[in-house]
């Protein structure tokens, strides 16, 4: 069931997730995404693959550290020009981004700045999503709107549709950076979405 959800969301190389037998926390149930830092295993998230039967079952499980951001390690080449900052693990992983767990705290944004990168904020397409676009405003950071189908929410969805290197194309190339504009396309989307 792990492995069918994996490829049902365009996840073909598997080697970078795991699975495991466990009942506790329902991790059976759930594709295991591994957290590295410096190389070295520092946490997971462990994301349902089946839907929940009971409300009270959360879709994700994870441990890690305070602050921590996702995807570090593969953003220091020194090659690299952008960083793709998102919300969650698997929209990072499909774009080589990096995830803030959900949230932007202080420290993250301090985390994200040392990459000394230009930064793409591209958020989730709902409200949740406001506080990384408030974020990418107060920090001068670009924030991207790609010109994606209205069901889309997240690069996760994008790459399923659209493929990776689409995807990925798309943010950069929709990048904005005023703050006015980021409000106004922000209200535009939320509204197309309704």
């Amino acid at each position: 069931m792990v492995a069918e959800y994996a490829l049902s969301r365009k996840i073909f190389d598997l080697s970078n997730f795991y699975w495991s037998p466990t009942k506790k926390y329902n991790i059976r149930k759930r594709i295991i995404i591994p957290y590295f830092y410096n190389n070295k295993i520092v946490g997971y998230t462990a994301r349902l693959a089946a839907k929940a039967d009971d409300k009270r079952i959360p879709k994700y499980f994870q441990q890690c550290p305070t602050d921590f951001v996702y995807n570090l390690d593969n953003q220091s080449n020194y090659n690299r020009q952008y960083v793709i900052v998102t919300e969650g693990v698997l929209d990072a992983w499909m774009v080589d981004g990096v995830g803030t767990l959900g949230e932007i705290t202080d420290p993250k944004v301090e985390i994200i700045k040392r990459l000394q990168k230009e930064i793409i904020v591209c958020p989730d397409r709902d409200k949740k999503g406001y506080a990384l676009v408030d974020a990418a405003i107060r920090n001068k950071w670009w924030v991207s709107f790609p010109a994606w189908d209205r069901d889309i929410k997240d690069p996760a969805a994008a790459v399923e549709r659209y493929g990776r290197l689409l995807t990925t194309y798309s943010i950069v190339q929709s990048k904005i950076r005023n703050a006015d504009k980021i409000r106004v396309k922000w209200e535009i989307m939320l509204n197309e979405r309704k």
